[in-house]
């Protein structure tokens, strides 16, 4: 798929709190595969035994993990982190990780520190493993005592996620540890249905504790209205002066002065244009058009310690401007208040679109020429109807290559930040009507496009203020069901982890 899947509030908590993912995420396992133990060739030397694989490593009493389990859990809590730089860097995730962290994907994590040197990224990650270990044994306890079972169909689809691994090793002539980048050869097809099994009651667990928060409208207010640095979003102009070959310093200083008293937001943007065409390009034939959009910056988050976001939070008000000064490098940003902070509110949106891939094609101009021509068959029947039946036959947007139909090409709900920039421009476009179509490029190939109307109507902030009245919930539950079992830990069985 071209996006990333939105989910909704009481999801985006389980998958939150819970921390743990239901696959194993074979594809990134390969943790140190290709770094010191592969270069010098050790193989059944560093296997666990099945005596040892065995033991347990986390245990609340009516449940427990073993190492191999254990295992399992370790593959998930390190993709979980490489998935979070992946979705942030995408290809490029290994580059960032090595420059901001000085972490390298191809080393054993032994052999790796954490930046402050307080331990090894091995120790790291078993220190996590162990937490979200404690914390599924500790929901499957309360999902005893609270009558939540697996069900028939539960165990069916454990069944089906093991079979899935079971066909993977066997087309790829391995074995599921194998396949699985298990250099301690413990992960086995019994090892992962044990796993899914607990894995899954503690979900249901998580999602049956969750249903027993009920937060009213008044209590949400409540907590996003006295927490507006945590939840608020604002509105603002900012222009920079710098020195330049054609500003001293002394002279961009005095002009973020005379910008500091403008009192509207259109004085603001004549100011900066009268600035930018008559001081900064002064004597210029030949300059880009002054675009006064690039001055303006919406629904900006609070960060702590930032000068300007500091006094727009706690000290500004609208039609205010602060300087934000830099002497040692001759720079001083002016920032207009145009809104006291508040909430992000806006409506989803609806998409449907008929995907041709310019990797399916020869060149891309032939991808786009059958787009078109697709895209003349759908105006000779200008229907939602007909949009869906091509998208059916024709997108290449499809969850598996085998897959028949792409649910007519639908795409619904979409947020910020979830698709290709070209795909969201054109969905969140101000003046998009229901019925608009066009074609567009993006990343993937060229997309006909079909706005299907908005979706859910979504208040970011107080999202955000549901979101922590829930977490606070859910922890003190823990901590309550911690209390009520004694949870035990082998660190010796442990000290066998080799990764």
């Amino acid at each position: 798929m071209i996006f990333k899947k939105g989910i909704k509030v009481m999801k985006r908590f389980i998958a939150a709190l819970l921390c743990v993912i239901i696959l194993l995420c074979a594809a990134s396992c390969e943790i140190g595969k290709d770094g010191a133990d592969a270069e010098n060739g050790e193989s059944e030397s560093s296997y666990v035994s099945a005596e040892d694989a065995a033991k347990v490593v986390v245990g609340t009493g009516g449940y427990s993990v073993t190492l191999a389990e254990f295992r399992c859990l370790f593959n998930t809590v390190y993709n979980q982190w490489l998935s979070s730089w992946q979705s942030a860097y995408g290809s490029e995730y290994s580059t960032y990780l090595s420059s901001m962290l000085g972490f390298d994907i191809s080393k054993p994590l032994k052999e790796q520190m954490l930046t402050d040197s307080s331990q090894t990224y091995l120790e790291y990650f078993i220190s996590r493993t162990k937490q979200q270990a404690k914390t599924m044994l500790l929901l499957c306890e309360w999902a005893d005592e609270n009558g939540v079972s697996l069900s028939d169909s539960d165990l069916q689809s454990v069944e089906s996620d093991v079979s899935s691994y079971v066909t993977a090793a066997s087309a790829n002539d391995q074995t599921i540890a194998e396949l699985l980048g298990d250099s301690m050869g413990v992960i086995t097809e019994d090892v992962i249905r044990e796993y899914r099994k607990k894995d899954m009651l503690a979900q249901k667990a998580a999602n049956k504790l969750m249903e027993t928060y009920k937060f009213s409208d008044e209590e949400i207010d409540e907590e996003f209205n006295e927490n507006l640095t945590n939840y608020g979003y604002v509105d603002f102009l900012v222009y920079t002066f710098s020195k330049s070959d054609s500003v001293s310093a002394e002279s961009a200083k005095k002009y973020a002065e005379e910008l500091s008293a403008v009192k509207s937001a259109d004085e603001f943007k004549s100011y900066v244009e009268n600035y930018y065409r008559n001081i900064l390009n002064a004597g210029k034939t030949a300059i880009a058009a002054f675009d006064p959009s690039t001055l303006e910056k919406n629904n900006v988050t609070y960060a702590e310690d930032t000068d300007y976001l500091e006094w727009m939070f706690k000290e500004g008000k609208v039609g205010e401007c602060f300087v934000s000064s830099d002497d040692e490098n001759a720079a001083y940003s002016v920032f207009f208040l145009l809104s006291e902070p508040g909430e992000n509110e806006y409506d989803l949106k609806n998409v449907r679109h008929i995907l041709f891939k310019t990797s399916s094609y020869d060149t891309a101009e032939e991808a786009k020429a059958e787009a078109e021509r697709v895209y003349g068959i759908f105006k000779e029947d200008p229907t939602e109807d007909n949009f869906a039946k091509l998208a059916n036959e024709y997108s290449e947007d499809r969850a598996s290559e085998d897959a028949e139909k792409t649910d007519g090409g639908l795409i619904e709900d979409i947020d910020y930040g979830q698709l290709v920039s070209e795909f969201e421009d054109w969905a969140f476009d101000d003046a998009r009507q229901p019925g608009d179509t066009d074609i567009i490029r993006t990343t993937y190939g060229y997309h006909i496009m079909y706005f299907s109307g908005n979706g859910e109507h979504v208040r970011k902030g107080h999202d955000n203020a549901l979101y922590e009245l829930t977490r606070i919930s859910y922890n003190a539950d823990l901590e309550r069901i911690e209390n009520d079992h004694e949870v035990t830990y082998d660190d010796a069985v442990l000290e066998l982890m080799n990764v």
